[in-house]
């Protein structure tokens, strides 16, 4: 059974914001996606040929099937380039169905897949915020928490780059004892400015960090950008949650493997999500345990304001956009509860919460992730549109 159709492809044209994944996978030509199709081709022939039909379907259908059946596909590539034995969608003692059960080194554990997408309606209205917030993200500071709004859109497209020039300069310019003394708005003391481009306008909010959270970061972190907060710390912990919970009986330790699809992904978000806010309070970590005074606070899948729970998660293994004309760029890591067996001897970047100090570590991966699936750090070669200025790539 073959993923793509064997036919001859002339459509050059990048992606309409209209179109699938794999619609557009599926008839754009020339040599760099031939490449691309390649090796998800190969990906395809070496998955199951019992389990081919049903992926093939899901890759198939709508966005959400689609990353859904890639993100397996790409976990299960990884998972035979390591070594490991895998069965895929077993039916476990009650009837539980996950993903894969692994053997490795002698050991067995359940990998069960999950992708964090944007609702439906927020990814309708992308096609025109994407580039403004992209430019957004290259926002640098290490003082503060930039929350953004777009409150009003204009009749053409706003300039990300020019409206990241000037939140910067202003974010420069602030005067920390400043910030600190601002008056709460939306209850969080902050001092907010609007900058317009093109007839949009946009809504940005410093609120100062506390010394114990100074760190360099990049982008936004939090806010309510289309119309809702962003907190992606909270979706993503409750969807780990809820696979948690399905598999609490299985007798078995789960990595629980997740994708972060939304344009706001960031490891911030994914640290507070495992561990609270303990990921940046070392004698929280150490204590595994919240301060139960901080009633306002997130608690994480790993560690709460009652202690530890979950220890059979014994790690998160996650990425965010391996599209997959760039998964040669992209990067594997594994989060480790601080309550479990590590699984270090794993090809990918690491981090584990020191013992002694309560800190997180990251501990580098030796080989990259190109390495193991064979691809030159280029890959693919070429352009995806040779003389065209590009509009959105897909794949």
């Amino acid at each position: 059974m073959q993923l793509f159709e064997n036919r001859s492809r002339r459509d050059t044209s990048p992606a309409s914001y209209s179109e699938g994944q794999f619609a557009f996978l599926n008839r754009v030509a020339g040599p760099f996606w031939d490449e691309v199709r390649r090796v998800l081709e190969s990906w395809f022939s070496n998955y199951p040929s019992g389990a081919q039909a049903p992926l093939r379907s899901r890759l198939r259908s709508n966005e959400s099937g689609f990353w859904g059946a890639y993100w397996e596909l790409l976990l299960h590539e990884v998972l035979l380039r390591i070594g490991a034995e895998i069965r895929v969608d077993p039916v476990l003692p009650g009837g539980k169905k996950p993903d894969f059960v692994v053997e490795l080194d002698g050991e067995h554990f359940i990998v069960e897949a999950t992708v964090l997408l944007d609702p439906e309606d927020e990814l309708r209205s992308e096609a025109r915020r994407a580039p403004v917030l992209d430019g957004l993200q290259h926002l640098e500071t290490s003082s503060y928490w930039i929350n953004v709004e777009v409150v009003a859109e204009g009749p053409d497209q706003a300039s990300g780059r020019r409206l990241c020039s000037q939140v910067q300069e202003w974010i420069d310019g602030l005067d920390p004892s400043t910030v600190e003394q601002a008056p709460k708005v939306r209850g969080k003391a902050g001092v907010v400015r609007s900058f317009e481009d093109r007839g949009w306008r946009i809504e940005v909010m410093a609120i100062r960090r506390g010394e114990d959270h100074f760190y360099p970061t990049r982008g936004f972190h939090l806010g309510p950008v289309r119309d809702r907060w962003v907190d992606d710390h909270t979706a993503i912990r409750n969807d780990l949650r809820d696979k948690a919970r399905k598999y609490r009986d299985a007798q078995m330790p789960l990595v629980l493997a997740v994708l972060n699809a939304r344009w706001t992904a960031s490891e911030e978000e994914l640290a507070l999500a495992l561990y609270g806010p303990a990921w940046e309070h070392p004698g929280m970590m150490k204590a595994r345990r919240i301060n139960p005074s901080w009633r306002s606070v997130p608690e994480g899948l790993w560690i709460t304001r009652s202690g530890p729970r979950y220890k059979d998660v014994v790690a998160v293994l996650a990425s965010s956009h391996v599209a997959p004309a760039a998964v040669a760029r992209a990067s594997l890591t594994l989060w480790h509860n601080p309550d479990a067996s590590t699984l270090a001897g794993l090809p990918f970047d690491h981090v584990i919460v020191d013992q002694a100090s309560g800190s997180l570590e990251r501990r580098p991966s030796p080989v990259r992730l190109h390495e193991l699936f064979g691809l030159s750090p280029d890959w693919p070669p070429g352009e995806p549109f040779p003389g065209r200025s590009r509009r959105r790539t897909s794949g």
